[in-house]
């Protein structure tokens, strides 16, 4: 399974959070440079939402998901001020972004979900 499907059957039933979709990305690429994995992580956040799949924001206990309002690319360079260039600060950039399953993405999902796996 490709971090893309792993991440759209994750949502189904909750959000997916940056170091969800750091994990998944990692594990297609063993031995891979922490470098090439974030690129390939912010890549992908970038394509899931760029197709209307998702949006990105943050949770909190009060609201829930809160999209974030800013155009995509900058909500990118959002992320990777704080994934890249800090990654160093474990507690927080696993949370700081989360990705909410538009209705578009949730019948991707529901396809894979219901596609006999091959493998």
């Amino acid at each position: 399974m490709t971090p893309r499907e792993s991440i759209l059957l994750r949502v189904l039933a909750d959000w997916v959070a940056l170091d969800r979709i750091h994990w998944d990305v990692s594990e297609s690429k063993p031995g891979a440079p922490l470098i090439a994995i974030q690129d390939a992580t912010l890549t992908l956040i970038h394509d899931l939402v760029e197709e209307g799949l998702f949006e990105v924001g943050e949770v909190s206990d009060e609201r829930g998901f809160s999209p974030w309002t800013e155009p995509l690319d900058e909500a990118v360079e959002r992320i990777r001020s704080v994934y890249v260039d800090g990654f160093d600060k474990q507690n927080i950039w696993p949370w700081y972004c989360w990705l909410n399953l538009t209705d578009k993405g949730e019948q991707l999902a529901q396809r894979i979900q219901s596609t006999p796996s091959t493998s």
